[in-house]
C-alpha cells in the first residue's frame, strides 16, 4: 500500500505475468466473449500459486534455520564430550 491507496500495477506487469500463464491455460482464454474476467481468474490464480510458492520458500528457510541451530549445539555437545574424555585421559594419566 502506498500512502494514495492500494499500489497499482502497470500494464506491462499484468501482461509480464500473462506471458507466465501456461499457454494451455491462455489457448482457451482466445474466444471468451469477457477476456478481462477471464485475464482477472488466470491472474488471480496465478497470485494464489506464487503466495503458496513463498509461503513454501518461507516455511523452508525457517527449517534451515532450525537445523542450524540444531547442528551448532551437536558441535558444541560433541566439543565437551571431547573435553571430558581429554579430562579423563589425563586423570588416568596423572593416576598411573
Amino acid at each position: 500500500m502506498t500512502e494514495g491507496g492500494p499500489k497499482r500495477r502497470h500494464h506491462s506487469t499484468q501482461y509480464a505475468v500473462l506471458a507466465q500463464i501456461p499457454i494451455s491455460v491462455r489457448s482457451g482464454m482466445r474466444g471468451c466473449t469477457a477476456p478481462g474476467v477471464e485475464f482477472r481468474n488466470a491472474l488471480t490464480e496465478f497470485c494464489a500459486e506464487h503466495h503458496r510458492h513463498h509461503a513454501a520458500l518461507a516455511q523452508i528457510k525457517e527449517a534451515q534455520e532450525r537445523r542450524a541451530g540444531i547442528l551448532a549445539e551437536i558441535d558444541q555437545l560433541d566439543a565437551r564430550i571431547g573435553d571430558l574424555l581429554a579430562e579423563d585421559l589425563h586423570r588416568d594419566l596423572d593416576g598411573e
